[in-house]
């Protein structure tokens, strides 16, 4: 809206200023780019203005121009504002340039934590692949030495499943701040066999992987897993059973 005012306060060394005019309720404010006069704004002047509303931050003018006096034209103003512009890009690469680089040593020490953590990583999942090869190992040979029925196998597939599932439900939950999955749920699914879908959905959905109690805890309950399926697999291989006795001859 176009409207009259008179300059009531100006500073020139940050460059902004307040209208007072009858046509507003408060004072408005402008900054020294919005405006066109030749000459430098002074306080008292009669200026003219389009007043606009930004959010929630009160009345600002634009386009402010001297009633009486010389205005710079528009061509100059747009080449004026270039010229602030590349001012303020100018300062702005300066001051960048003119922060000190970081030093070698802390370069050095971060691209060693990178490795690290990437040689980590690495190693993980090595370990993680030859537990679940092991644990499918024992599961073959315990199906093949009749010491589980072939419907174990089914059966870890979907209790696998649901593992992954309730992982993804307790991340969702995490990040909405709902009611979380207790650990202790977690820990029992991975103890009953899930623990492959477990640690899957751990790296899928980077869930519970920096809690180290958390960490230690599943870990324990995979090696119980693994532990207890070795010894129910093998225990008729290093304990078997006697041989029957000879039938007694006739007398």
């Amino acid at each position: 809206m176009h409207k009259q005012g008179q300059v009531v306060a100006w500073d020139a060394a940050k460059g902004f200023g307040f209208i007072r005019s009858a046509q507003s309720l408060e004072d408005v404010f402008f900054h020294i780019r919005d405006w066109e006069g030749l000459n430098p704004p002074t306080q008292h002047a009669a200026v003219e203005f389009e007043e606009i509303h930004v959010g929630g931050k009160g009345p600002r003018a634009m386009g402010v121009r001297p009633v009486e006096g010389p205005v710079v034209p528009k061509t100059s103003r747009e080449a004026l504002q270039r010229e602030r512009a590349d001012i303020r890009q100018r300062k702005s690469q300066a001051a960048q340039e003119q922060q000190p680089a970081a030093p070698a040593t802390a370069v050095a020490r971060s691209r060693y934590a990178q490795e690290r953590a990437a040689r980590r990583e690495k190693w993980q999942l090595g370990v993680a692949a030859g537990l679940v090869g092991l644990w499918l190992v024992l599961l073959l040979a315990g199906i093949w030495m009749r010491r589980m029925p072939w419907v174990v196998l089914p059966g870890l597939a979907l209790l696998n499943i649901g593992t992954f599932f309730v992982y993804w439900k307790d991340k969702t939950a995490a990040e909405a701040e709902a009611v979380r999955i207790r650990e202790d749920v977690l820990h029992a699914l991975a103890l009953l066999g899930g623990w492959p879908a477990a640690w899957l959905a751990q790296q899928v959905l980077r869930h519970k992987t920096v809690k180290r109690s958390f960490q230690a805890m599943f870990w324990l309950t995979v090696l119980v897993n693994l532990v207890a399926l070795a010894v129910w697999v093998l225990w008729p291989v290093f304990n078997p059973e006697p041989p029957p006795p000879p039938p007694e001859a006739w007398q």
